[in-house]
């Protein structure tokens, strides 16, 4: 492992990267041939462009649209994190990952620890008492571990897709 003195790592929204011609929600015909190589080549040349040591991203329906993104000389030194198996049945968070950095292998959380609890009893008369019940996530959390330089220790990343849902 080379010696660093840089670390980067970027984040970036695949705006529901899936293969051609392939159902996303309630289209079903999805992206044509060239709106696919479009946005493919959009998200390869940004990564390009922005060179980062971890990419974490968001709405990919399929390990082998994110795969055709990274089948580029200049990226193969990356190791792709997409869920065992995924093939399109949701959206998912996944990453890519220099290869000589990452540590054991990712997780993907789907449920909150089941202690977990968004409760406040306000604290003063002005705050009202607030109570949320949560016990997953519908975009499971990618968690892996990097370690940037060979002697220090293991980081812990975290890709999440935060979602706002509006009630009326």
């Amino acid at each position: 492992m080379a010696r660093r003195t840089q670390f980067a790592l970027s984040t970036l929204n695949l705006y529901n990267l899936n293969l051609p011609g392939l159902r996303m929600y309630g289209d079903t015909q999805g992206w044509d041939e060239p709106a696919y190589d479009r946005k493919l080549e959009w998200i390869r040349r940004t990564i390009l462009q922005h060179p980062s040591d971890v990419w974490g991203v968001q709405e990919l329906w399929r390990h082998d649209a994110i795969k055709a993104v990274f089948d580029h000389p200049a990226l193969t030194d990356y190791a792709l994190l997409v869920p065992p198996g995924h093939s399109g049945q949701k959206i998912v968070c996944a990453g890519a990952v220099k290869k000589d950095i990452l540590v054991g292998e990712p997780e993907w959380i789907n449920r909150f620890p089941d202690k977990f609890r968004l409760e406040s009893q306000g604290g003063d008369d002005q705050t009202p008492t607030v109570a949320v019940r949560l016990n997953g996530f519908s975009r499971p959390v990618l968690h892996f571990k990097v370690r940037p330089r060979a002697s220090g220790p293991a980081i812990s990343v975290y890709v999440a897709h935060f979602k706002s849902k509006r009630m009326f």
